[in-house]
């Protein structure tokens, strides 16, 4: 904890405790008569914080004088960056061995300076380059586990804490790791896990999930039926048009592979949101007279996760994606929403009262957790 100095100042018109940081950075604490030494030093020590960030901003902005840590017999300096969003401390060692401790606003130099001696054997390693092997993130690597090759790709994520592993529904394998994980790290992640990656590889639990291109030919499952789409180059503008079970998308001639890809995508999102907001607005009004209760606001939005939630403020929001399952799954997802205007737990009482109107829900509940890869919108 800071040492700090600091000067009382007591008068009958002070009513409570009031810190006061100079420009020359000396402190003063006004208080209260009756107040005793003991509850001015506490006073002082929990708005430790607050004066350390007033000091910097008299100061000036910037990062805070060097200050060096000892790492095996060299003396390694450091800078430190004190930004207002971040919540945690954390090292950074740049390419030119710059090393550089970002930490939140209110962090104290004596807190800072445990944290890096803490750190120093890691600081150290990576130093001295026994911790520089990594795999790029987005390489492709491959592990064999009962003679079946699985590839595997690298996500560096700088709010991760630790590695893990995600099996996707499209069965693809990644690896998500702090930014300073190594290739060591990440094989003895994947050994101690290839039983758990295989099984879920392999699983046939759930079909596997289509990773769409965006190109001239490609069928969307839409309400029971497709959707097919149909590229034309050589527009003077980009056109989207829906007739029938086809889109179709005309393109300016020339356009690079990825903007054409880029374009092509929010062509098919923009037509599927359409299309979920207009089979979904009048199942709203039908399920919420069946339950007794007001049409709320409909919300199409793009949500990975959830096809559709019910929040606090009794709004309904639909993945724009919904119309990609069959009618009557798009039937059970809107009115097992309109049912938590009624019901917002999953609750005995919640399956009752949906029982009510919809009798197989459940097993249409069975049926979209089974089979939704099947319908899920995953980029290329």
């Amino acid at each position: 904890m800071s040492i700090l100095t600091y000067t009382i100042e007591t008068s009958p018109h002070f009513r409570t405790m009031t810190l006061i940081v100079h420009t020359d950075g000396h402190i003063s604490v006004r208080v209260p008569p009756g107040e005793n030494n003991a509850s001015v030093k506490e006073f002082v020590r929990k708005n430790t914080g607050w004066i350390e960030r007033q000091r910097r901003s008299l100061r000036g902005s910037g990062p805070a004088p060097v200050q060096t840590v000892t790492v095996g017999e060299k003396k390694i300096p450091y800078t430190i960056t004190y930004q207002a969003t971040r919540k945690k401390m954390v090292i950074n060692v740049h390419i030119d061995g710059r090393v550089e401790i970002k930490v939140p606003d209110d962090a104290e130099l004596e807190t800072i300076t445990a944290f890096v001696k803490k750190n120093v054997d890691w600081i150290r390693q990576i130093i001295d380059g026994e911790r520089k092997e990594q795999i790029p993130a987005g390489e492709t690597r491959e592990i064999t586990v009962k003679g079946k090759v699985i590839p595997y790709t690298v996500r560096r994520s700088t709010r991760a804490t630790r590695l893990s592993i995600k099996v996707h529904t499209d069965r693809s394998v990644e690896v998500v790791t702090p930014v300073a994980a190594t290739v060591t790290d990440i094989e003895h992640l994947l050994s101690a896990k290839a039983e758990w990656v295989y099984s879920h590889v392999m699983s046939d639990a759930r079909p596997v999930a289509v990773r769409r291109s965006f190109c001239d030919g490609e069928v969307y499952p839409l309400l029971g039926g497709t959707l097919t789409l149909q590229v034309t180059r050589g527009f003077p503008a980009v056109s989207v048009v829906k007739e029938g079970d086809f889109l179709k998308v005309g393109l300016p001639g020339g356009t690079p592979a990825a903007l054409e890809q880029k374009t092509l995508r929010r062509a098919v999102e923009y037509t599927l949101k359409n299309e979920t907001y207009g089979v979904v607005s009048p199942l709203v009004t039908h399920y919420t007279a069946m339950f007794g209760v007001v049409v709320p606001p409909i919300i199409v939005r793009n949500a990975r996760r959830k096809w559709g939630s019910c929040n606090g403020r009794k709004k309904l929001l639909f993945s724009t994606h919904l119309c990609m399952l069959p009618p009557h799954l798009v039937h059970y997802v809107v009115a097992h929403e309109v049912c938590h205007m009624v019901v917002m737990d999953h609750s005995d009482r919640f399956w009752s009262a949906l029982q009510v109107i919809m009798p197989d829900c459940r097993e249409r509940a069975a049926e979209l957790r089974r089979d939704s890869p099947l319908y899920q919108f995953l980029p290329a």
